[in-house]
């Protein structure tokens, strides 16, 4: 089972560890820009993070912003490097640990009623990663 709440602390089934992360980001710097994957990846990991309160202030730029630097297609080609690449994923999980533990709060608040629950494990699912 993907992300196991019996093993992994993560109650809700579906927080994004460093090591899935890193291969998302490898998948959509290796598909690239013109790519529906890149855009399917980018779409469902920005929606992971975007009830962030510095997220819904701007927009979700600020994950716009580290997901083109990790993915080495931000505009500026000269900002493409190796450095901003590995700067923007450790920024980038440091939002996923964000989200998670105050999903993790919402979730213990909300267990009775009902709460958010979409997985980025659906990515693994989508027809456009499944490669022969």
């Amino acid at each position: 089972m993907h992300n196991n709440p019996l093993i992994y602390r993560d109650s809700t089934g579906h927080a994004i560890d460093n090591i899935q992360l890193n291969t998302y980001l490898q998948i959509a710097r290796a598909e690239g820009v013109n790519s529906q994957v890149y855009w399917e990846i980018r779409s469902i990991l920005g929606s992971e993070v975007s009830g962030l309160p510095g997220n819904i202030a701007n927009n979700n730029k600020s994950f716009k912003y580290l997901f083109s630097l990790a993915t080495g297609t931000y505009y500026e080609k000269k900002a493409n490097t190796l450095g901003n690449a590995q700067w923007a994923e450790g920024n980038l999980q440091k939002m996923f640990e964000l989200a998670e533990s105050l999903e993790n709060v919402s979730f213990a608040m909300l267990s009775t009623v009902g709460g958010k629950v979409k997985k980025v494990s659906n990515l693994i699912n989508t027809t456009a990663l499944i490669r022969a």
